[in-house]
């Protein structure tokens, strides 16, 4: 089963691009992804992770992103944003561990709240505007992963199953 998906995916040029060049909003988002990451392994236990990926996270944390001159500026609209993709994260993997195909594609939707920090950077450095334009661009760049491949991952009871208030 492919996990690459048929769109343009994510490359370091193309998110310089979607912000209008701003080479701090774009370290800001990789490092955010980079620390994403980190904390999804060391949650699902899935894949080891290397002390020194540890203490990298930490420095990213404590000392890159705060010292960011893109994150300083404009911290107080960044981090709501960050704040809602933590909860979010958080209610996906709840709704991985349940048996409902349902709650597996908003677990699968939810675990690409990346892109809204993308999203909100393009709006930040290039205006209302090129945020627009270029929304479904960055939104398909941050999915780096094919729902069947998700589900694959996940096994769910039958399609036909919503969930505990399902009618």
């Amino acid at each position: 089963m492919s996990t690459k998906p048929s769109w343009e995916t994510y490359s370091e040029a193309g998110l310089l691009e979607l912000l209008c060049g701003n080479a701090d909003a774009a370290r800001f988002v990789v490092d955010i992804a980079q620390c994403s990451h980190a904390y999804d392994d060391l949650i699902d236990r899935d894949k080891p992770v290397p002390d020194d990926v540890v203490h990298g996270l930490m420095w990213k944390l404590l000392v890159t992103v705060p010292t960011n001159s893109f994150y300083r500026q404009h911290q107080d609209t960044l981090r709501p944003v960050l704040i809602t993709g933590i909860l979010n994260w958080h209610a996906a993997t709840g709704m991985e561990k349940s048996s409902c195909l349902e709650q597996l594609h908003v677990s699968h939707a939810l675990r690409y709240a990346l892109g809204d920090i993308v999203l909100l950077c393009m709006a930040i450095v290039g205006g209302h505007g090129h945020a627009m334009k270029n929304a479904q661009r960055a939104r398909l760049m941050c999915q780096c992963d094919t729902f069947a491949h998700y589900a694959s991952e996940h096994p769910t009871q039958e399609p036909d199953h919503l969930g505990p208030n399902s009618d």
